[in-house]
């Protein structure tokens, strides 16, 4: 093949420019996972690997762990098991998804005359087979397009592509930090909240009409990664990044210090102000979507005197934290000599305590 051909070639099927950072979605092949890695009875909103969000309206009807059972090229997938023979009630919500940030979406341009093609590529493999499928939705969600793929032999890694012309109506958000595009796949939604495939419907669906609910039988597993939304009507290979890359990415929406050992440090250069209370700060790794929430377990205060003194609680300071840093109180039933510094860790009792950061869409 000449020079000439090969880079025509090539034109034609990287025709949105950069060949890099051409993958909207984050953790596509589901390598991070910073909150937990398994979870067999998932509650509506919860995280397994990192970004992809878990909702249901039925809580316990699945679980949801991060697997190594991967297709070739691949290391992890996320895999989803059905808990009981369940039937979902007309407005029942079972689904996960990823919400795309508007900074990273606007690009697209829906909502103009000048909304450009995706395509979203994945590999699956499921236990069940038929018809699967999910969703396209804006913010507002009154704008949807559910889409279908089958799934064509069970407890077999499939390939799968499907590509959606832009939306060239609608409300959409711009260049925010909101959400610009909530990517969905089904895993049991009901009725009141499936459409017709492959149109753009003013209503927020969620499913295809006849997609295959996974919930509805006892056992049912449904394996995922590999997952890419990027412009165009091709797809491309999937753009391996790097972990750091990847986790840096993750971080923007979620961080946590400790959680992996006894005795991890959590916060260094604290001062106690009080005989109860000890004030430090955080700097995020990374530069996060929001002033975070934060939530804490099994922290204790130390010193070189006091090797541990349990943490009842945290407050954050709002006039202070922002979306780089966090000045927080740790407060403890006392204990503490005012004025003196202190370190914060995860007890000693514990190797999954810490202090967790959430900026999620």
């Amino acid at each position: 093949m000449s020079k000439a051909r090969e880079l025509a070639e090539l034109g034609a099927v990287y025709d949105s420019g950069a060949l890099s950072n051409r993958n909207l979605i984050i953790n596509g092949a589901m390598q991070i996972s910073q909150r937990t890695t398994s979870d067999s009875s998932i509650s509506d909103n919860e995280f397994v690997c990192d970004r992809f969000s878990l909702r249901t309206s039925n809580a316990g009807w699945y679980g949801a762990e991060q697997s190594t059972d991967a297709p070739t090229g691949f290391s992890h997938s996320i895999k989803f098991e059905s808990t009981g023979a369940n039937s979902p009630a007309a407005g029942a919500y079972i689904f996960f998804a990823q919400k795309i940030e508007g900074f990273n979406s606007a690009h697209l341009e829906f909502g103009t005359s000048n909304a450009k093609t995706i395509t979203i590529s994945f590999h699956i493999k499921s236990s069940l087979t038929g018809t699967f499928g999910g969703s396209l939705r804006n913010s507002a969600q009154n704008r949807s397009y559910p889409f279908s793929f089958t799934i064509s032999s069970a407890n077999t890694w499939e390939y799968k592509t499907v590509t959606i012309a832009g939306d060239t109506t609608g409300t959409w958000i711009g260049s925010t930090n909101g959400i610009g595009l909530d990517v969905i796949f089904n895993l049991g939604s009901g009725t009141n909240n499936q459409g017709t495939a492959g149109a753009w419907a003013a209503a927020g669906y969620l499913k295809p009409t006849g997609a295959v609910n996974l919930v509805e039988t006892s056992g049912a597993t449904l394996f995922f990664t590999g997952f890419q939304l990027e412009v165009g009507d091709t797809a491309t290979d999937f753009e391996h990044r790097s972990f750091s890359d990847e986790l840096s990415r993750c971080q923007r929406y979620f961080t946590r210090f400790g959680g992996t050992n006894t005795y991890d440090l959590v916060a260094i250069g604290g001062i106690a102000s009080s005989s109860t209370t000890v004030q430090c700060g955080c700097v995020f790794p990374t530069r996060m979507r929001a002033t975070p929430s934060v939530a804490m377990t099994d922290l204790a205060i130390a010193d070189s005197v006091n090797p541990q003194i349990s943490v009842d609680s945290v407050n954050v300071s709002s006039s202070v934290s922002n979306d780089q840093m966090a000045w927080q109180s740790f407060i403890t039933s006392g204990g503490v000599t005012q004025y003196r510094p202190y370190y914060v860790r995860v007890n000693n009792n514990s190797t999954t305590g810490g202090l967790k950061f959430d900026a999620e869409l």
